[in-house]
């Protein structure tokens, strides 16, 4: 039952512009666009109560969708794209993590009314091991993106999002053992962060000296105090690489009471 091959986020109702997850992930999504390998039956599973309706892509569709599982059988065996239309002003989010039928083949899409992602990704996109890259999303409305990453180990690059209303980065990134280059002046301007904001954020990630400046630089123009930081294990870039300009925001986020944890 398990979806394979590729997984599409499609905004082609608001706009016309189709684009894979490898391209981009739309902010307005307007549905939702799977192409499973050869299969005989399909099941959709939702991490909330949805609202949906459904193009199996074999000629049937069901609408008003609100079942949490919901099975589909082919009379013949195939590959099928199917489409997923989220009702106005509800919440669609396949589940993925540690479910067998779906494995890691999915991607995990909290969408409202088809127009935006709301403000908690936990997990949206975690243990996709099969995602790459992926450009830029308006998460400028996300408070909570812990774990939203976590475990995307095909990830090498991370595009430059909006965060100004994010609280919580805890396990964002953790286990992104390919994930090298972060984008700077993310966190210039954030939500209140809480005391675990960035704790295991980055562990087991492949940061550059580079992309380690430019987050330590943003976190010290921030200007939160009293927050755990976790930049360590995998093949992050140790201590001794880092720059003047690092070194100098590590000193002063520590100054501010941080506590962070890195490569020596």
């Amino acid at each position: 039952m398990g979806a394979r091959l590729r997984t599409s986020l499609n905004n082609g109702l608001n706009n016309g512009l189709r684009q894979s997850i490898s391209g981009g992930v739309s902010a307005a999504l307007a549905f939702l666009e799977y192409t499973t390998a050869s299969v005989s039956s399909f099941r959709i599973r939702t991490l909330v109560a949805p609202n949906y309706d459904v193009d199996w892509g074999d000629g049937s569709t069901e609408t008003g969708v609100t079942a949490v599982q919901k099975d589909h059988t082919y009379s013949t065996a195939g590959v099928y794209t199917i489409k997923i239309t989220p009702a106005e002003g509800s919440t669609f989010r396949p589940e993925q993590y540690g479910v067998p039928d779906f494995g890691t083949n999915l991607t995990k899409v909290d969408g409202t009314g088809g127009s935006e992602l709301g403000t908690n990704l936990t997990k949206w996109l975690r243990e996709h091991t099969a995602l790459t890259s992926f450009g830029v999303v308006d998460v400028s409305s996300v408070e909570n993106f812990q774990a939203t990453w976590r475990g995307c180990s095909g990830l090498t690059t991370f595009p430059a999002l909006d965060y100004s209303s994010a609280t919580n980065f805890a396990a964002a990134w953790q286990d992104c053992t390919s994930l090298a280059t972060f984008p700077a002046n993310r966190f210039d301007s954030t939500g209140t962060l809480v005391s675990t904001a960035f704790n295991n954020s980055w562990i087991n990630c492949a940061l550059s000296a580079q992309s380690i400046e430019n987050i330590l630089t943003s976190l010290d123009a921030n200007g939160a105090t009293n927050i755990t930081l976790t930049i360590s294990s995998g093949s992050n870039a140790s201590k001794s690489t880092w720059s003047t300009a690092a070194n100098t925001a590590y000193t002063n986020l520590i100054n501010k009471g941080w506590t962070i944890s890195y490569n020596a």
